[in-house]
């Protein structure tokens, strides 16, 4: 067998994906969208009146139509308006439709009942009935199943009914404790058996008000609205996805493939949330459950026509209470178009490298000799024995240079079978990876074929892989290339803040960017598998992964998540993660759940072992290459129970378990911990854990990033008289729909805790941060006290908290207008959580801190100064040159500054307390896009994809991008981003396109 010539060195790009064949086209442009539900997959059905739209796609992230024109998602808006109301308890003939209410008051709603009806009893009941139309769209929406009684916030607990018949509930009924009830906005469904089209429907309403605060139908903050994607009284998952949408949308894509490209033709889908099915030319392919995992479809086994139009169309439906977090909706993740030879690399999978022997060069760890095994796997599609067949595998190290070619014979292959080659290469001296120094190599294999195929060879793939030895342990902790590593890592859902689910390969490389900037060293995907091009961002960056797969197994959280395809489905999902990524060097935990809910009794242990054991099948890298196995436990104990689910692990995740790591270690010697999930106001009490117990390999935060959904964990309180003063986990009313709880917002900008997190994992020697001392603030559960880097107050001599941050610095002088405010320099130690507070009456002016080492040299300072009045707008870029490129992006800021250039936090108000933010307008002009917009405010439910957005405490965010959904970006050109606001001067910022083209 003659081996067929070398290829040439593929090129590694920024945003290098591997590549899983010879031919991989961009699949992403050209595809036609409809929101709804039909008969859609047949090549005759009528798209003409959808739009075109491209992947990554989320259609829960755009604007919805006003609920008066939507006949998808329709909602019964019942709130507003004049109710009949009754003072007292009743009983539940009240709701019925024939009830006599002519001797009951009208009430306007919303209000509160105190102060509308003089109604001033504690713990009272009262009743609200009125009538209401319902239209043929509405009924018919009842009877699919998707329409939703909108009724908002009701302090405290409500008792539903429609003609009759009850439809909801929610809160305790005579309890007390109604806290997080009286915040919950509510909607209810609604089926087609409780109404009737026309307008004699009655809507009844029986609420409890626990106390003398407000009572009934009461407005807390926004009120019952639909705005850009967010609905409250539509959304299915209420807070917990963020007030967003799901339901169904369908895809359509027409195209006619060359005979050229290949004999084999997969359609590649990174991610389709959720329950996707593929149809070609009308018939059905497949049907993918599961939304973050990537899946293959055989279109040419489907029926596909080769030189002639052919018609692919994709259903994805995202129905009812199926995630606990805002997970989008669609094709959020990259599509792409293998086309392979009859005989061809598996995919995924085809291409699996290993490092089964390392030896250290160098004291520091950054050189090593070491063994590469790279093990070939290959398909055939025929239905005839493929035979001569061979593997011809080199490798190339980061500036292209080979560092070794081999080639091996293939065994025969049966049709429809699979057969593996392992080759093994010897390299001496090459650069590890690491965090810091994260050196890529790549494995490029190339099948050629004999036995008399005619067609199809060469067939190519591309792996990139790293050279590191790792262990864990609970004496030496984690050892990454013979160093002890203490892992600072953060949990992050997917979402991209005002993009949604969409995984742009810029937006997900940023995210990796910033946390690596603050200080971490390593994430955790919460709760499920991330797209490649986080995974290479990862890998290009250097940060330590944890790649978790699932957030239940076969019992669920929610009515229509995961548990349902658990049982037929987990082996493909984990092999679909394990498989793709299995050669990324920044993997060295695979998890297999988060909190798994079965997991005190022997079912939920039987899975544990039979996930960890499959894993273990799937990625068997010998030598110290063998990543950890672990899944996230809350509140661990010492009961049996825990010990078995826990026992077949590597690592255990410990979910808010810090009085476990000491105590554990004690009945459990052997044990490596890993805290999966901490609080933000836990932070020293676990970074002090990492250094005191070598068992405990790492911290992941909760969580590093805001997110969409599970809104308002991270959402303060103030006592009195906010109903918020409750502290801990009380959610916040609509419109707080960001989760609130990250060190960064969404848009990337740095949070209260990231101050503190900095100094700690040694990014900054010093950090300051200032509240006022008397705002009876009080810390949820996933909070962090509101401290900001600012001088800027309203309100003279108010007592403000000053705290001084830092881990390097033995004491710090704080000093106010050149006057010494802390009476001399204040000690910061590990006696004193890090932290030196000195409390100051507020003066406009500048307050600067200086921190001394121990032997009094001065080495950091930190200086805040008072901003005049908002004068003008400055905008900074991320990145002003760009690649012309859909993939690429350039985060720009926009900062409301005075005339000397200093930060306005909140600008236009006679008081902080009355913050009346400008709005700020953005024009884009040239071959370019404003894809989204956003800021850091949680409660800013507006539309991301308006050209304005309000600027929260003097930011706000333009995301730019090249190209649009229909035209291609220029090979080269220029962007002018203009930002303006009324009584402000506006500002300009260019941007360059320029460079290669970026995989997506």
């Amino acid at each position: 067998l003659t081996p067929p010539p070398p290829p040439p060195p593929p090129v590694m790009l920024p945003l290098h994906i591997v590549s899983f064949a010879a031919l991989e086209l961009d699949f992403n442009a050209g595809w036609r969208f409809h929101r709804g539900d039909g008969t859609y997959q047949l090549p005759s059905s009528d798209d003409t009146d959808w739009r075109d739209v491209e992947a990554p796609h989320d259609w829960a992230i755009e604007d919805l139509p006003s609920r008066e024109k939507d006949d998808v998602t329709p909602v019964l808006a019942v709130r507003h308006g004049i109710w009949r109301f009754y003072r007292g308890e009743g009983n539940d003939t009240f709701a019925a439709p024939g009830f006599d209410d002519a001797g009951w008051t009208d009430m306007q709603v919303p209000s509160d009942w105190r102060a509308a009806a003089g109604y001033e009893a504690a713990n009272a009941s009262g009743w609200y009935r009125r009538n209401f139309t319902v239209s043929a769209a509405a009924f018919a929406a009842a009877r699919a199943g998707t329409l939703r009684l909108a009724l908002g916030s009701v302090a405290t607990a409500d008792r539903t009914y429609i003609n009759g018949a009850k439809v909801g509930s929610t809160g305790a009924w005579h309890k007390p404790g109604g806290c997080s009830s009286r915040l919950d906005y509510r909607s209810y469904a609604v089926p087609a058996s409780a109404l009737h089209v026309g307008p004699d429907n009655v809507a009844a309403i029986w609420v409890w008000s626990e106390g003398s605060g407000p009572a009934g139908l009461v407005d807390w903050a926004q009120p019952d609205r639909r705005i850009g994607p967010f609905d409250p009284g539509a959304s299915p998952g209420h807070k917990q996805t963020g007030y967003t949408l799901g339901g169904v949308g369908w895809y359509r894509k027409t195209f006619r493939p060359d005979a050229s490209w290949g004999e084999r033709l997969q359609l590649f889908v990174e991610g389709c949330y959720m329950n996707c099915s593929v149809y070609l030319n009308g018939e059905h392919l497949l049907t993918h459950p599961y939304g973050y995992t990537s899946f293959a479809v055989d279109l040419t086994a489907g029926g596909l026509r080769l030189g002639q139009p052919n018609v692919l169309a994709i259903r994805a439906e995202s129905r009812g209470s199926n995630s606990r977090w805002y997970a989008g909706a669609g094709l959020f993740r990259p599509v792409s178009l293998l086309a392979h030879p009859a005989l061809h690399l598996a995919v995924p999978g085809g291409v699996y490298v290993t490092t089964p022997h390392i030896a250290l060069t160098a004291s520091d760890g950054l050189r090593a000799d070491a063994t590469v095994a790279v093990n070939v796997t290959v398909a055939n599609a025929r239905g005839t024995t493929a035979a001569g067949a061979g593997a011809r595998v080199e490798l190339f190290d980061e500036r292209g240079v080979s560092l070794g070619v081999g080639f091996a014979s293939l065994p025969e292959v049966g049709g429809g079978g699979s057969a593996s080659v392992l080759l093994s290469f010897d390299v001496r001296g090459v650069r590890t990876w690491s965090p810091g120094q994260p050196s890529l190599y790549r494995a490029v294999a190339t099948l050629s074929c004999g036995g008399g195929l005619r067609d199809g060879c060469p067939d190519t793939e591309t792996a990139t892989f790293g050279v590191r030895s790792f262990s864990f342990d609970s004496s030496a902790g984690f050892v990454l290339n013979g160093q002890s590593v203490k892992l600072h890592g953060g949990c992050v859902h997917h979402d991209n803040g005002p993009l949604g689910s969409k995984a742009i390969g810029r937006a997900e490389e940023r995210r990796v960017e910033l946390l690596k900037a603050n200080g971490y060293n390593a994430i955790r995907t919460s709760h499920n598998p991330v797209s490649r091009a986080f995974v290479d961002a990862c890998n290009r960056l250097g940060v330590l992964l944890m790649e978790e797969a699932f957030d239940c197994w076969d019992a669920g959280k929610n009515s229509d998540d995961y548990h349902l395809f658990f049982e037929d489905w987990w082996q493909r999902d984990i092999a679909s993660m394990v498989l793709r990524d299995r050669n990324a060097p920044a993997i060295v935990f695979w998890s297999i759940g988060n909190e798994i809910p079965n997991r005190h009794v022997p079912r939920g242990a039987a899975l544990s072992a039979a996930l960890s054991e499959y894993i273990r099948h799937l990625d068997d890298a010998g030598g110290g290459s063998r990543r950890a196995i672990t899944s996230a436990y809350p509140g661990v104990g010492t009961d049996a129970a825990t010990a078995a689910f826990l026992a077949p692990l590597d690592v255990a995740g410990y979910n808010y378990s810090p009085h476990g790591f000491a105590r554990d270690h004690v009945t459990h010697p052997a044990r490596v911990i890993a805290a999966t999930e901490t609080f933000p106001e836990s932070s020293v009490l676990n970074f002090n854990a990492l250094q005191d117990y070598p068992w405990v390999v790492g911290t992941f935060i909760w969580t590093a990033i805001d997110y969409i959904g599970e809104s308002s964990i991270g959402a303060n309180g103030h006592s009195p008289p906010d109903p918020l003063a409750c502290g801990g986990y009380c959610p916040a009313p609509w419109s707080y729909h960001i989760s609130f709880c990250g060190d960064l917002d969404i848009v990337g900008g740095q949070k209260p805790q990231a101050y503190l997190r900095r100094v700690l994992w040694n990014v900054s020697a010093l950090e300051m941060a200032v509240k006022p001392a008397d705002d009876g603030e009080v810390i949820a559960s996933w909070g962090f006290p509101d401290e900001r880097q600012s001088w800027s107050w309203e309100e003279q001599k108010r007592l403000m908290r000053v705290n001084l941050y830092s881990t390097r610095c033995a004491c710090v002088l704080l000093a106010l207008n050149g006057r010494n405010v802390s009476e001399g320099c204040v000690n910061v130690s590990r006696a004193t959580a890090y932290t030196a507070t000195v409390r100051v009456p507020y003066e406009p002016g500048t307050l600067e801190a200086t921190g001394f080492d121990a032997r009094g040299r001065a080495i950091a300072t930190r200086t805040f100064k008072t901003s005049g009045p908002a004068a003008k707008l400055r905008l900074a870029a991320d990145r002003t040159t760009i690649r012309p490129s859909r993939a690429d992006l350039s985060y720009v800021t926009v900062e409301v500054v005075d005339a000397d250039g200093v930060l306005v936090a909140c600008a236009n108000e006679s008081s902080l307390a009355a913050c009346v933010p400008p709005t700020v307008r953005f024009k884009l002009e040239g071959a370019g896009e404003i894809t989204a917009v956003g800021s850091g405010d949680p409660t800013d439910a507006s539309s991301f994809h308006h050209f304005s957005r309000k600027t929260f405490r003097g930011r706000a965010t333009a995301i730019i991008r090249p190209g649009s959904p229909s035209a291609a970006p220029p090979r080269s050109g220029k962007l002018t981003l203009t930002a303006s606001s009324a009584g402000l001067a506006s500002a300009t910022l260019t941007i360059e396109l320029r460079g290669g083209e970026v995989v997506s």
